[in-house]
């Protein structure tokens, strides 16, 4: 009797040592491959997505992967120290740059995102090569691209000091950058970088970048064409697609 009562105290002990291996392979194996804690934070926070209430951005490496408007705002502004943002796929693709810089060692990137009241604010850090650093003596144009899903179309930037970035368009609100489709007629060159096309009847005159060369090479006085152009921060007006 005596030897059964052991047996079964033995059986019951490798029972609960069993279950307890088990349950704590299995806690392991979640932890493993979720992407956050209980606590909801971030177990890798170089891969997690960065987010901000219904909000998440992810920055953009691949210049090309842009539309060409965007692209050709990008190229044409990068000089400036300065922000702009387009909605794209159902969110906005914001351009963040410190600005045309002498030497290599320079970078910003998006370190977080914040509410504030009905803006979404945005803070950026910088980087500035130290007293001693060897960099590349070379003209440089440090930027960063996020696009933003699921969050307001308004937004303020500031670096870690506070200091707030400026808009680079006065074409819209909050620094938006209104990209204009239209058709008009074409009337011929202004000069070797602008054009004059009638939109709507009346005479505008619209710079282009070398990539549209061989487009207005082909065309001919009262050629109807079409257009897409935004207003840069000078008030001119700057086409990035044109054909007939």
């Amino acid at each position: 009797m005596k030897k059964s009562f052991i047996l079964i105290l033995v059986f019951v002990l490798a029972l609960v040592v069993f279950s307890a291996v088990s349950c704590g392979a299995s806690q392991g194996n979640d932890e493993g491959g979720g992407t956050v804690t209980e606590d909801g934070k971030p177990k890798d926070p170089e891969k997690a997505p960065f987010t901000m209430d219904n909000a998440s951005y992810s920055e953009i490496k691949d210049l090309e992967s842009l539309p060409e408007d965007i692209r050709d705002f990008v190229e044409s502004m990068k000089s400036k120290k300065g922000f702009a943002f387009f909605e794209s796929d159902g969110g906005c693709v914001v351009f963040i740059c410190m600005g045309q810089k002498n030497t290599g060692g320079y970078a910003v990137r998006v370190k977080s995102l914040e509410s504030a009241g009905d803006a979404t604010k945005i803070i950026v850090e910088e980087k500035v090569p130290s007293q001693g650093d060897i960099v590349t003596p070379a003209i440089m144009y440090p930027y960063t691209i996020i696009k933003i899903s699921g969050s307001p179309r308004n937004f303020k930037v500031f670096d870690e000091a506070g200091e707030e970035y400026e808009n680079l368009s006065e074409s819209g609100d909050n620094g938006k950058i209104e990209m204009v489709k239209a058709e008009g007629v074409y009337t011929g060159e202004i000069d070797g970088s602008s054009v004059e096309i009638r939109v709507n009847g009346t005479p505008m005159a619209f710079r282009y970048k070398e990539n549209l060369s061989s487009v207005i090479a082909s065309l001919n006085e009262d050629d109807r064409v079409r257009l897409t152009y935004y207003k840069n921060e000078y008030g001119q007006l700057i086409l990035t697609e044109l054909s007939k």
